[in-house]
């Protein structure tokens, strides 16, 4: 099979899906074929040293007094300037976290820069996007930031892919792997959203021109910082139901220090206490939590790392009904959106407090979905959040949410016209796409029936606004918490909400 696209317009949907297929397979391949060269003893430990570096490079600003210096520091080691204000930064690292951390950092440093400069060599920012670089500790952030899910996917991988003999020293391993993760792994989210957009557009065309693919519709999933969209967040609730949210009960961390094993416990007292309305501490799945923290909290000897054997958590697994533990996924797409917190490896497993406290939110919010006060008032905060957006763009809400006994989201005006928006928290859990494309698009096509309805109801029971307000002029908008795919123009997606209002202005 030639898996090498030939250059082109391709416009028919079975050739479309032939086209990213092969290249799912030729992706797999490539990954494969890198990965496989490597012994995973030596290559399963340096992952783990990379993925804390990373953790610490995110997360050292939260922990700082005066982070603006750390912030904006420019990778310029060739400039005496630029040598000087890095060991300055390095120098304030070390002062508040020690020297084994000040270490991790300055080798990021110097492997982001030097994958920085090869990537602008061979013109490879643009084709990545998003303004993405690995120049300054800014730029670094929002990289490893959106590269999180591919690491950790690696480190599920590498006992089970990595056969071979290569062993590579802790500073070349960017070099090793970077370019497959964003040419390969990183793209194959890409890979199956185009097949997804091939089942949702009649009209879906794809151009190759050798180098990159262009498209003739375009898709965000994601939202602020590469996360997934949420029904409800716990900054959503802090922030727009503070009146509700009871003060959590926290425990002191240590000072000096990045990470701690303590903010696990406060973790969970933060999302019980924000979400105290939906009794959180009487889900099954809490009890599990705080179970499994208290057999693993000895394990944790570094305030980062929690290693234990296999046979010890197997023990504690077997006391958990709601828990799973470790990923038993055996491809890239199998792992990537597994959020299970240990890693298998050699008779141990092997996890850490950030993906400890991941899993606490993903466990816990996971359990909310099925709790109807949750997901009532999740709506209803979703239009608090609508509205803000829109108040603060110069959109006046009217306040009128009921008419003749119709009941409505947001009616606003502006500029002399009526802009009535409809706000729709319908779930799609876009990390399934991977898993079956057809079924989502399928699942997406009845959501956007459903959006054109809503929009037909609004449109046959407008002059009741129109008369209400005492204007003429109106439009009538869906706007959906979690992305669907669609060319109609009166369904906004909520991620591309701003740019919406930006281009209503312009």
């Amino acid at each position: 099979m030639n898996l090498k696209p030939e250059t082109g317009i391709y416009r028919d949907k079975s050739k479309i899906e032939e086209l990213f297929k092969n290249i799912i397979i030729y992706h797999s391949q490539m990954f494969d074929q890198l990965i496989g060269e490597f012994s995973a003893d030596s290559l399963f430990e340096n992952w783990r040293s990379l993925i804390r570096s990373v953790d610490e490079i995110i997360n050292i600003p939260m922990e700082l007094d005066d982070r603006e210096p750390y912030l904006k520091l420019r990778f310029e080691m060739m400039s005496s300037k630029g040598r000087q204000d890095f060991e300055k930064v390095v120098a304030l690292v070390h002062s508040n976290f020690g020297a084994e951390v000040a270490k991790r950092f300055k080798l990021l440093a110097i492997m982001s820069l030097s994958i920085d400069h090869a990537y602008h060599t061979k013109n490879m920012w643009p084709m990545i996007g998003y303004g993405l670089g690995l120049s300054s500790v800014s730029q670094s952030i929002n990289y490893f930031q959106s590269r999180r899910l591919a690491f950790g996917a690696i480190l599920n991988l590498i006992p089970l892919k990595a056969t071979g003999k290569k062993n590579v020293p802790q500073i070349d391993l960017m070099n090793q792997f970077l370019y497959t993760i964003d040419t390969c792994l990183v793209g194959f989210a890409g890979i199956y959203y185009h097949l997804l957009i091939n089942e949702c557009i009649e009209d879906y065309e794809v151009t190759f021109d050798g180098t990159m693919f262009k498209t003739n519709f375009t898709y965000e999933n994601l939202e602020g910082f590469f996360f997934e969209p949420e029904r409800l967040s716990l900054i959503d609730q802090m922030e727009l139901r503070p009146d509700i949210v009871e003060p959590a009960k926290t425990i002191t961390t240590p000072q000096g220090v990045v990470f701690s094993f303590n903010e696990i416990a406060n973790a969970m007292a933060l999302f019980e206490g924000a979400f105290k309305k939906y009794n959180v501490s009487l889900l099954a799945e809490y009890d599990e939590l705080n179970i499994l923290f208290m057999h693993i909290a000895r394990f944790c000897t570094d305030n980062y790392n929690v290693i234990l054997d296999e046979s010890e958590l197997d023990q504690i697994q077997n006391k958990l009904k709601k828990l799973k533990l470790t990923s038993t996924g055996q491809t890239y797409v199998d792992v990537v959106n597994d959020y299970a917190p240990f890693q298998k490896f050699d008779g141990r497993c092997y996890s850490t407090v950030v993906l400890l406290s991941r899993f606490v939110y993903r466990t816990l919010t996971g359990a909310l979905k099925c709790n109807r006060s949750f997901m009532i008032n999740s709506g209803f905060i979703f239009e608090d959040k609508v509205q803000r957006l829109l108040e603060e763009a110069g959109y006046h809400c009217t306040g009128i949410t009921r008419i003749n006994k119709k009941e409505f989201d947001l009616i606003t005006t502006k500029n002399g016209k009526i802009y009535n928006f409809q706000c729709k928290n319908n779930l799609i859990d876009i990390s399934k796409v991977g898993t079956d494309y057809k079924l989502m698009g399928r699942h997406n096509r009845r959501l956007v029936k459903y959006y054109r309805k809503s929009i037909t109801k609004e449109i046959n029971r407008e002059q009741l606004v129109t008369a209400k307000v005492g204007l003429t002029d109106i439009e009538h908008f869906i706007i959906s918490r979690f992305p669907v795919i669609t060319r109609d123009k009166d369904i906004l997606n909520f991620n591309t909400l701003e740019n919406w209002i930006y281009k209503q202005k312009h």
